[in-house]
This record gives C-alpha cells, sequence and structure tokens, in this order.
C-alpha cells in the first residue's frame, strides 16, 4: 500500500526548458574561451544524462561548479505544467495520501514554491525538499529520499516515486524504494532510463494516469 508519494519536478511536474538550457549553455562556454563546445554536442552528452561528458572525468566535479556559476537562473522560462500532472496529483489527493517534491535544485523551498504559485501544483503539494550545498555530486538524492521518508514515518516499500532521470531512479533504488516510476519528459534517452532500473517507463504522466496509476492506488 502506497502511503507517500515522491516527485522530481523539472521534466517530471513542470516542463524542463531543454532549448533554454541549451542557448544558456552555449553563452557559457563562449564565455568560458570553450567555443568548439557546439549545441551538438550538448544534446548528445544531455539526452546520455552526461553533460560534461567532454571534461576530464578528474576535472568534471570543479568544472561543473564553475559552470553553475555562470548560468543565469533569472532568465529560466515560466514553470508550466505538464499534461497529466494535475490529474494525478488531484487523484492522489483524493486518497489523503501526503506528496512530496524532492528536487535538485538548490534555491530555498520557499523560493521554489514561490515560482510555482501560478500553477495547480502548491495545492496538492505539502513540501518541497531542495539539496543542500554539499559533497556529494548534484544529482544524489539518496540523503534528501532518507529524510523526507523518515520525517512522514514511511518505510521505503510503502513510497512511490516519480522521476525524469537516472538518478531520480537509481537513488531511490538505492534507499530501498521498489515502486520507481520514469517518465520520458525531461529528454532523457528511453534506453538510458531503463538501464537504471525502473519499476515503469511511460513517455509522459498522461501515459502512466491512463493505463498504471490505479494499480498503486487500489
Amino acid at each position: 500500500m502506497i502511503k507517500l508519494v515522491i516527485f522530481d519536478l523539472d521534466g517530471t511536474l513542470i516542463e524542463f526548458h531543454h532549448d533554454f538550457l541549451l542557448s544558456e549553455s552555449e553563452r557559457i562556454f563562449q564565455q568560458l574561451a570553450m567555443p568548439h563546445i557546439t549545441r551538438e554536442i550538448l544534446q548528445h552528452g544531455f539526452e546520455r544524462f552526461n553533460f560534461f561528458h567532454f571534461i576530464e572525468e578528474q576535472e568534471r566535479i570543479e568544472f561543473e561548479k564553475k559552470f553553475w556559476e555562470h548560468f543565469d537562473f533569472s532568465k529560466v522560462p515560466r514553470p508550466k505544467v505538464l499534461p497529466g500532472a494535475e490529474q494525478i496529483l488531484s487523484h492522489i489527493a483524493d486518497r489523503q495520501i501526503p506528496q512530496v517534491i524532492v528536487t535538485a535544485r538548490t534555491a530555498p523551498e520557499e523560493h521554489v514554491l514561490e515560482t510555482l504559485q501560478h500553477t495547480c501544483i502548491p495545492k496538492y503539494i505539502e513540501r518541497i525538499v531542495t539539496r543542500v550545498e554539499d559533497d556529494l555530486h548534484w544529482s544524489d538524492k539518496r540523503q534528501m529520499l532518507r529524510e523526507i521518508c523518515a520525517e512522514y514515518q514511511t518505510e521505503a516499500e510503502a513510497v512511490l516515486l516519480i522521476g525524469d532521470t537516472p538518478a531520480d531512479i537509481k537513488s531511490a533504488e538505492e534507499i530501498g524504494i521498489t515502486h520507481r516510476i520514469a517518465v520520458l519528459t525531461g529528454g532523457i534517452l528511453p534506453e538510458i532510463l531503463v538501464a537504471a532500473n525502473p519499476t515503469i517507463v511511460v513517455n509522459h504522466l498522461e501515459e502512466f494516469y491512463e493505463l498504471h496509476l490505479d494499480k498503486f492506488f487500489r
């Protein structure tokens, strides 16, 4: 029986602004005197969840920090809720099951909530857990997932997680979450998500709502 639902945010509940990421990345690489890093190279890495594949592995962590320091988050387009999200959120809310967001964003919870005020999401979501700057890779959500399970006093086996990246799925698997739904709306290649060992891979939330949701909430 599912007692807690955890969503990723970008690419899962709201549209991931793929074109903006690529355009902003091109601008940053120009600033960093790396004009040879083209949009095609960036796209190749993005869809394989290996965005900085062209940087030597031993230099990658420091480079990522430098990259995100240059990233202009103030220009990110207004969030748009993905099709199927409100139906799922409403369906779960009707069953009085808590719903939370665990995101790799580092902004405070109240700031993320403010950016979502024009959407339906705050109506249904109880908590937004954002990433604390630490030594973990930005995509590693294991500790955040452990903490939210403890906060809601819920065993991992009773949690449903929905995310759009291999890291979402692997983080959940490694702390014992057995119900792991991968959606393709974040732009990651299907074979990359399948390799992360989700319970189900769906094209979008509408598909999950129409074909699979009742299997988890009988």
